[in-house]
């Protein structure tokens, strides 16, 4: 719970405010393109002092060494411009193995992956972890055209690619 707090603070200061009294209004059902486009690569250069604690995942969607915080989802952190919700959240990647997470093929019409900033956000996102930490949390988000459930595709170092769904119960 400490990482989930203290990182959704720093999340806001680091990428922007949130609005917690965003829009109610859904954004646009009209069909739609891709959300996210190519890819990007991110290292130390934003992310939260400190390595986050041992018990990560206690508030995280999470396989393996990588992990999402829950909480920025469960308390409707989102932000609307009228066709897509934003939301700022923190991702963990513990140890010093680079972790790719990207888009599958039929969800890129819904959502893309923020890198730090609102935009613009990215079909695939790889985080190099600080040498130095032996938990890396990283400033980051998502851009979604709806709230439901939503999954990723995350590769450990270069390994085969396996299923993390993000946002569920």
């Amino acid at each position: 719970m400490a990482l989930a707090l203290a990182a959704l603070a720093l999340t806001v200061s680091a990428c922007g405010s949130t609005s917690g009294g965003g829009s109610t209004a859904e954004p646009s059902s009209t069909p739609a393109r891709a959300v996210g486009h190519g890819s990007k690569t991110r290292d130390c250069d934003v992310v939260f002092i400190g390595p986050g604690p041992a018990d990560w995942r206690k508030e995280t969607d999470w396989i393996g060494s990588f992990g999402i915080s829950r909480r920025s989802f469960s308390q409707g952190a989102y932000e609307t411009d009228g066709s897509l919700y934003r939301i700022k959240t923190p991702m963990v990647v513990e140890g010093h193995r680079r972790v790719s997470i990207s888009v599958p093929r039929d969800e890129r019409d819904r959502l893309g992956i923020l890198g730090v900033h609102p935009k613009p956000s990215y079909a695939s996102v790889t985080f190099v972890p600080c040498p130095e930490k032996p938990r890396t949390v990283f400033a980051a988000g998502f851009e979604l055209r709806d709230k439901r459930p939503f999954t990723l595709r995350v590769e450990f170092g270069g390994g085969p690619a396996r299923q993390l769904v993000v946002g569920g119960a």
